[in-house]
């Protein structure tokens, strides 16, 4: 939470329904529209939510092990690369990581 704060955004209500996020310069709801909950076997979390232009937003955090695997083949570049570097040494240094991706929707996904 104090990592989000530091770079200006602040979590300002949610609910089961929605939240609301102040960037510092506007206040934006994003509406829940459905939720799968973290378990041991997907190993993730996933969110649909409607952002404020009305776009269809899948998002997922969960292992690396099964978040990277899943990304799209142009987003398995340099930067894939970099992050897997950057979480084998977090790992040794004995820190948990998580990984978020997300993908747009069209209405009839």
């Amino acid at each position: 939470v104090q990592a989000v704060l530091r770079y200006g955004f602040e979590l300002k209500e949610s609910n089961n329904s929605f939240v609301r996020i102040n960037d510092g310069s506007k206040v934006e709801q994003y509406n829940i529209e459905g939720v799968i909950d973290f378990s041991s076997d997907r190993k993730r979390m996933s969110v649909i939510v409607r952002l404020p232009d009305n776009t269809l937003r899948l998002i997922v955090k969960g292992a690396d092990s099964v978040v990277i695997p899943r990304l799209s083949e142009k987003e398995t570049s340099k930067l894939v690369r970099q992050t897997q570097e950057s979480i084998n040494s977090y790992s040794k240094l004995g820190l948990r990581t998580m990984c978020y991706a997300y993908k747009d929707l069209g209405e009839e996904e």
